[in-house]
């Protein structure tokens, strides 16, 4: 026979059953509705020759000029001095232009002796400016841009070329007016070879 509190007793045990199954399928629907993935993807690269500068040695013909056995020749031929036969104080100049092949970069330049050869060239200073045309080398003064020795070393400055642009440059080339016969092995007769290289970096 039950009894009213035992009758009490089931049905509190019932109401918290019941509470503790709606709890749960509460709970249950709370975590799915916060639990969530999405996914995205994307390829990228440097993109295949989208960059390049070129160089000119004749003011007409552009390329790559990229190693040591593909270097570009100065024509030091600008000046009113040939660049074998300079005296003391003699300036010979040679042009260059560098051209940027690229719609997107520009590109940072620097400019280094690489290779230097012969007693000469410890005598040999260079001054590099920008002039307006690979003609205007040895007529135009120009902006300073780059200063430096023939001597294996870095020179200072830099130079800045801006997305498909053209930058010439003309090199100055000085014989120190302080050298005399007697610096060199053989009196009044030196000779030096020079080898320059142009880093560029995009930007």
């Amino acid at each position: 026979m039950t009894t009213p509190e035992q009758t009490q007793k089931r049905r509190k045990v019932r109401a918290i059953l019941a509470s503790g199954l709606v709890l749960g399928v509460g709970a249950a629907v709370t975590l799915a509705a916060w639990n969530d993935s999405v996914w995205g993807s994307a390829e990228f690269g440097t993109g295949a020759n989208s960059w390049n500068v070129l160089a000119s040695f004749d003011g007409t013909g552009w390329d790559d000029f990229a190693s040591d056995s593909d270097k570009g020749t100065f024509a030091f031929d600008l000046g009113a001095v040939a660049p074998e036969n300079m005296a003391p104080g003699n300036t010979v100049y040679g042009a260059v232009g560098l051209r940027v092949d690229s719609s997107a970069f520009g590109a940072d330049v620097t400019l280094r002796t690489e290779a230097s050869t012969g007693e000469l060239a410890e005598y040999l200073t260079v001054v590099v400016n920008e002039v307006s045309s690979f003609d205007a080398c040895g007529t135009e003064t120009g902006t300073g841009v780059f200063t430096g020795t023939a001597e294996v070393g870095a020179f200072t400055g830099s130079l800045n070329i801006n997305p498909e642009s053209t930058k010439y440059l003309c090199f100055a080339v000085t014989l120190d007016s302080d050298i005399s016969a007697s610096d060199l092995t053989t009196p009044g007769s030196g000779e030096a070879e020079v080898t320059w290289v142009f880093d560029a970096q995009s930007v």
